[in-house]
């Protein structure tokens, strides 16, 4: 299950969730998943950015080396991944 919101600037990825159990189809896949609907999510309303938000210290690594995002820390507000599409 995945929770994205769409605004005029771009396709934000608030919550990704899955069964926790080792046998799961989809373990380990989930974080792909969300981030290919929410690109096509954006793509289809003609926006450019999607975002993840809040920050995952735990998915750090995974989100800015695999794939591509970078941490944006706008002045009085909370900091987010964001990537160009």
């Amino acid at each position: 299950m995945a929770l994205i919101t769409l605004s005029s600037e771009a396709a934000t990825i608030r919550y990704v969730e899955g069964r926790p159990s080792q046998d799961c189809t989809y373990k380990g896949k989930r974080a792909l998943i969300a981030l290919e609907v929410a690109t096509n999510y954006a793509l289809g309303a003609g926006l450019s950015e999607i975002r993840i938000h809040p920050l995952n210290e735990t998915l750090a690594h995974l989100y800015e080396r695999t794939y591509g995002f970078e941490v944006v820390r706008p002045r009085k507000e909370e900091a987010y991944y964001r990537k160009r599409i």
